[in-house]
């Protein structure tokens, strides 16, 4: 690699990453996203495209990307795109609000399992954003470790967004930076980090609508980290952070049997038995414990891929359709993520390709898919990179479109899924075929 070459390189990279961040920093400033949903789309789009330039750019020049001046760009994009949001009110998702209101009611020493918002008991708390709170009937459905989390920001200063926001920031960073640990450890470019790091989407729906999702997938990559070291340190190690990530949110639990099958059975019963032994400070909730999960488990629908497809086919022909698609979903994913499992794991790169899938399947099968969802994937465009996972990130803003389009018409359901689906089947098709040249007995 020339000097020419490699300082072209880095400017080039420097360029991209400006572009993200001036691209989306606007949207700080914007009232109400949800009245500006085209414009807030077109610039996710133009922050998408040099996102890509920038990918291209590490992949073609990954030494001096993965430089030390490389990465000080990347992570310096990373946290300046980050923190350019923050300031922003969150309008194309309320959920910020429910965390906030979750960690004052802990603060002032109440159980949030115990309550929903609009319980006469909590009447004092209600502050200036409860009435942003969305289903206040409902008791929360977020797990422990996320309510640590609101309970922490809280004692920062309560009814704060920008607190919140700081801290999943600081979460998503540290996801970065397990990511390029991973990397290391594979022998592969420290710089693909930048695939999560500099994804519009991540971005967006971290540090402009403050999802908790950052936190659990930094917990989860940790938790691949600390798997990675074949001592007993590490596998408990692992296994706890796998437990933490799951009481943050439960989404890796598609990923439990590809990594007892990488790791065994032990590491996934650990998992399990920490996650829920975060869950006792809160038992004296009784019976509404689990009730706000419950809630969102049976009525929320929203987005939803293969669950828009089957339950539209069963009205009319079975007594319970939404309940019907739902068991019959919920059966497909775990006979899915159990395929996946059925063979011993062979090095990183399968393990990778496997969770990528494990991820993916939940979302396809999930009767709600936000956008926010797919942060759970982003972290594999850079291990195991796929086109069908770049294009999910990049459509899947699409759903903020329905007001903008006739009722009637499921335009941005096609538009989402059409694309991913393609490309599933177009990186599916040439690695059957590979395996089944495979001489006999051979493991893939």
């Amino acid at each position: 690699m020339t000097r020419h070459f490699r300082h072209a390189s880095l400017a080039l990279l420097f360029l991209c990453g400006g572009a993200i961040t001036a691209l989306l920093a606007p949207s700080a400033g914007v009232s109400s996203l949800l009245n500006e949903v085209p414009r807030y789309l077109i610039a996710l789009a133009g922050a998408f495209a040099f996102y890509g330039l920038a990918g291209i750019v590490v992949v073609r020049a990954p030494d001096a990307c993965s430089s030390r001046a490389g990465l000080a760009a990347i992570l310096g994009v990373a946290l300046a795109a980050r923190l350019s949001l923050v300031s922003a009110e969150p309008t194309l998702s309320t959920d910020l609000f429910r965390y906030l209101w979750d960690g004052k009611v802990a603060a002032a020493g109440h159980n949030p399992y115990a309550f929903a918002p609009d319980a006469p008991e909590l009447a004092p708390l209600r502050g200036p954003f409860w009435h942003r709170i969305s289903y206040r009937s409902v008791r929360t459905p977020y797990p422990p470790v996320a309510q640590a989390l609101f309970r922490l920001a809280a004692g920062i200063r309560q009814d704060d967004p920008i607190a919140l926001k700081l801290l999943l920031v600081a979460a998503d960073l540290a996801a970065v930076l397990a990511l390029i640990g991973l990397l290391r450890r594979a022998r592969r470019p420290a710089a693909h980090a930048l695939l999560y790091a500099w994804n519009p989407l991540v971005i967006s729906e971290t540090a402009l609508s403050g999802h908790v999702d950052a936190l659990g997938v930094a917990l989860f990559l940790l938790a691949l980290l600390a798997l990675e070291r074949d001592d007993a340190a590490g596998q408990t190690a692992g296994a706890l952070l796998l437990g933490l990530s799951l009481a943050a949110k439960p989404y890796a639990l598609a990923a439990l049997p590809v990594i007892a099958r990488w790791r065994g059975l032990r590491v996934a019963s650990l998992a399990l038995a920490v996650a829920a032994l975060t869950l006792a400070p809160y038992l004296d909730a009784g019976e509404h414990l689990m009730g706000g999960a419950r809630a969102m488990a049976r009525r929320w629908r929203n987005n939803g891929s293969l669950y828009e497809i089957l339950y539209p086919a069963l009205v009319g022909r079975v007594p319970f359709p939404g309940r019907t698609s739902r068991r019959i979903l919920a059966g497909l994913l775990a006979a899915g993520c159990l395929l996946l499992a059925r063979r011993p794991v062979d090095g990183r790169e399968d393990l990778w390709r496997r969770l990528y899938h494990a991820f993916l399947l939940s979302l396809f099968t999930s009767p709600v898919a936000h956008p926010w969802y797919l942060v759970w994937l982003a972290p594999f465009l850079s291990l195991s990179p796929a086109a069908s996972g770049f294009a999910f990130t990049a459509l899947v803003s699409i759903k903020h479109l329905p007001r903008w389009l006739p009722p009637s018409i499921p335009v941005r359901l096609w538009v989402q899924y059409a694309p991913v689906y393609l490309l599933l089947a177009w990186e599916w098709w040439p690695r059957r075929k590979r395996r089944a040249g495979k001489p006999e007995g051979s493991e893939g």
